[in-house]
């Protein structure tokens, strides 16, 4: 089970990367639609940006975090 805070979540849906399923009204058809709509290059190259943008940001905390150990 992957666990992921709300403000990470809103940003992928915000983003086209996640898509929501429907627990109460499951179809097949959805499914395939929503699992193709994900496999697109367009969206692949979404992830990728996010990747590299998620590295940035955690090498940007650890720097921050060295400083503040400094001082």
């Amino acid at each position: 089970m992957v666990l992921i805070n709300l403000e990470t979540l809103e940003k992928l849906v915000f983003a086209d990367i996640v898509l929501n399923l429907s627990k109460n009204n499951l179809d097949v058809n959805d499914i395939v639609s929503k699992v193709k709509r994900l496999l697109n290059e367009e969206i692949l190259e979404r992830l990728e940006r996010l990747q590299f943008l998620v590295k940035v940001n955690g090498k940007i905390k650890h720097k921050a975090a060295d400083l503040i150990e400094i001082y």
